[in-house]
């Protein structure tokens, strides 16, 4: 169980972060901005994986 939400978390990861940079470039958003949101997605996973796993 553990094995399957750790890929879908990393499989979400990798589904977004090519997009991500174009997504805030279209935006107008500096290097800086992109920056902060790919930490804050990372964030996100990280508090929010405490209760998906709580699930299974």
């Amino acid at each position: 169980m553990l094995n399957s939400t750790v890929f879908i978390g990393f499989l979400g990861f990798v589904l977004v972060l090519p997009f991500i940079f174009f997504y805030a470039e279209s935006f107008g958003a500096s290097s800086f901005v992109f920056g902060l949101l790919l930490a804050s997605y990372n964030i996100a996973q990280f508090v929010f994986y405490a209760d998906r796993g709580k699930l299974e």
